[in-house]
C-alpha cells in the first residue's frame, strides 16, 4: 500500500482531486467524461509535470478493455453515467463512447492507496465488486455512495416497495463487508454529517424539504470543506465529497450497527417523503 496516494474514482471538477493535492497526497483521478478529463489537464497541469497527480479517461466497469456508451448530463454534470437513467434525471444528456477498466486492473499498475474515493453514480458497486477476493489490494480507507438504483436500472424515487429500498440502500455496505471491510462511518452528503450521531436522526429539522433545512445543511457543508481546505470557491464548496480516513469524526461502528443506523436513517426519510439516499459510506479494517 502507498501511504501518500489516494484514487478520486468519479473526478468531476476536480476539486476532491486539488484537496487531496494540497494536502499532501500523490492523487490518480479516473473520470469518464471525455470533456472534463480536457480541461482537469489544463488546469492542473503542474502536479501532472511534477509527477503527482494521474488522469485516465476511463469508465469504471467490470470488464477491462471495453468500450461502453457514457452518458453526460447536460444541465447536471454531476450525475453524468454510464446509467441512462442516472443521467436523465431534469437533464437532457449527450452519448459518448469511452474506454473501460475495472478498479482492481488500476490498483494492480498505479498501486493500491491508502484511500479510495468512489463516487460514480450507480457504479460505485460495481467498482467494488472487482477488489473481491483480492484482499492484498484493499486500501487502508475507502468510500462510495449508498446505492439509488436496482439491477433493472429503476431509480429509488421510482421504487414503492420498503423492502427494495432497503436492499438497494444496503447493497454497498454488504459488498464492503463481503470484500474485507469491518469498520463503517455513513456521511450525510447534503450536510457532511456523520449520522452516526444519534441526535442527527432524530433531528427532523434536517430532513424536511423546506428553505431552513436547506441552509443549515449547506452551512454545514461550507463548514466541513473549510476544516479540510481553507477556500472560499463555490464550487468546492459544492463538489467536495468531505472528510475522509482519519479526518472523519465519530467512532468507526461494526456491520450490524451501520446496517441498523442506515435503516433507521431511512425509515426518517420516508417520513417525510425523500427516497434518495444521498450518503456515502467509509469503511476500513
Amino acid at each position: 500500500m502507498k501511504n501518500n496516494l489516494i484514487y478520486d474514482i468519479g473526478m468531476h471538477l476536480g476539486y476532491d482531486t486539488q484537496m487531496y493535492l494540497d494536502k499532501g497526497y500523490n492523487v490518480i483521478a479516473v473520470e469518464a467524461n471525455t470533456f472534463l478529463v480536457g480541461k482537469a489537464k489544463k488546469k492542473m497541469s503542474k502536479p501532472i509535470e511534477n509527477n503527482r497527480l494521474q488522469i485516465l479517461n476511463f469508465a469504471i466497469s467490470e470488464i477491462d478493455s471495453g468500450v461502453v456508451p457514457f452518458y453526460i448530463s447536460i444541465n447536471k454534470s454531476i450525475q453524468s453515467s454510464l446509467e441512462k437513467n442516472m443521467a436523465e434525471r431534469g437533464s437532457t444528456v449527450l452519448k459518448i463512447e469511452v474506454n473501460t477498466t475495472k478498479l482492481s486492473t488500476l490498483f494492480q499498475k498505479y498501486g493500491v492507496p491508502y484511500y479510495c474515493k468512489i463516487d460514480i453514480e450507480g457504479y460505485d458497486y460495481i467498482a467494488l465488486k472487482s477488489l473481491q477476493g483480492f484482499p492484498s489490494l484493499l486500501p487502508k480507507f475507502i468510500s462510495a455512495e449508498i446505492n439509488n438504483i436496482s439491477n433493472e436500472g429503476h431509480t429509488a424515487e421510482n421504487i414503492s416497495s420498503k423492502k427494495e429500498l432497503y436492499d438497494i440502500w444496503l447493497s454497498i455496505l454488504t459488498l464492503l463487508k463481503q470484500i474485507g471491510y469491518t469498520k463503517f462511518k455513513v456521511i450525510d452528503q447534503s450536510s457532511l454529517q456523520n449520522i452516526s450521531n444519534s441526535t442527527y436522526i432524530k433531528n427532523d429539522f434536517l430532513l424536511k424539504k423546506n428553505i431552513y433545512s436547506k441552509i443549515n445543511k449547506k452551512a454545514l457543508r461550507i463548514k466541513e470543506c473549510l476544516s479540510l481546505k481553507k477556500s472560499f470557491n463555490l464550487g468546492y464548496f459544492k463538489d467536495c465529497s468531505g472528510p475522509f480516513g482519519e479526518y472523519l469524526e465519530g467512532e468507526w461502528l461494526d456491520f450490524e450497527i451501520t446496517k441498523d443506523l442506515i435503516m433507521s436513517y431511512g425509515n426518517t426519510m420516508l417520513k417525510h417523503g425523500i427516497k434518495t439516499m444521498w450518503c456515502d459510506i467509509h469503511a476500513t479494517y
